[in-house]
């Protein structure tokens, strides 16, 4: 996904990505990250919207034994990971292979979702990059398979992070910031996605914070003044 472009055009991607091919590659670039010093090893085991001519949102871009190499290596030195996950065989393979968190989880099925529930993983849907790209997409010059594709993952994504939500599972705010069209700094526009939503939990979260840990004191998350999910909903 990260490398898109040809190499006769000499772009060179250092310092942004490193390209692995097979399992042993993978443990190689994770023990490199360990040796930088490193917390989160990020992988893209999917595609993107942006990439729609050889790595689109349906694509997967790494094979589950490099996924699953990258989280024993990573996991051997203490590390987490996660990664950019649209496809919903990507998702599946991460869920599989032991990731700590998702980025994105764009088209989840009930398997994954279920295996998702189980291993109580968190999702970063990171909305607000895709409206942006379909909002400001023409005005920066994108291209319309681009913006369309972003709309896609727009509709997708909102759908999946619905469903994680209503089923029980965790959200992470978050996204992808530092385009011309999504900037630094306007972080707080992830919000918009979610201030419909209002979670009465069974305690005071200003007091402990960690309330929020335990899923068994969420009596109801409310959405147009709408019961959807919690206790209060059975």
């Amino acid at each position: 996904l990260m490398d898109w472009n040809p190499d006769f055009r000499k772009l060179g991607m250092e310092g942004l990505v490193m390209l692995i091919n097979g399992p042993t590659e993978a443990r190689a670039a994770v023990r490199k990250l360990v040796k930088d010093g490193i917390e989160w090893v990020k992988t893209y085991p999917t595609g993107d919207a942006a990439a729609p001519d050889v790595n689109d949102h349906h694509t997967l871009c790494m094979t589950f034994e490099e996924m699953h190499a990258v989280v024993q290596t990573a996991h051997n030195h203490n590390l987490k990971v996660t990664g950019h996950c649209r496809a919903t065989a990507g998702i599946k393979n991460a869920l599989l292979a032991g990731y700590d968190a998702l980025e994105h989880g764009t088209f989840i099925d009930d398997e994954t979702l279920d295996l998702l529930l189980q291993r109580d993983v968190p999702v970063v849907p990171a909305l607000y990059f895709e409206l942006a790209s379909v909002e400001r997409g023409p005005e920066f010059g994108l291209p319309q398979r681009v913006i369309d594709g972003h709309q896609e993952t727009l509709e997708g994504g909102a759908e999946s992070a619905r469903r994680i939500l209503r089923a029980g599972g965790r959200l992470g705010m978050g996204g992808d910031y530092g385009f011309a069209w999504n900037p630094h700094g306007d972080y707080a526009k992830e919000l918009a996605f979610f201030v419909s939503y209002v979670l009465i939990v069974d305690g005071d979260v200003v007091a402990d914070i960690a309330i929020l840990q335990e899923r068994q004191r969420f009596l109801a998350v409310m959405q147009g003044g709408v019961v959807k999910a919690g206790q209060y909903a059975r």
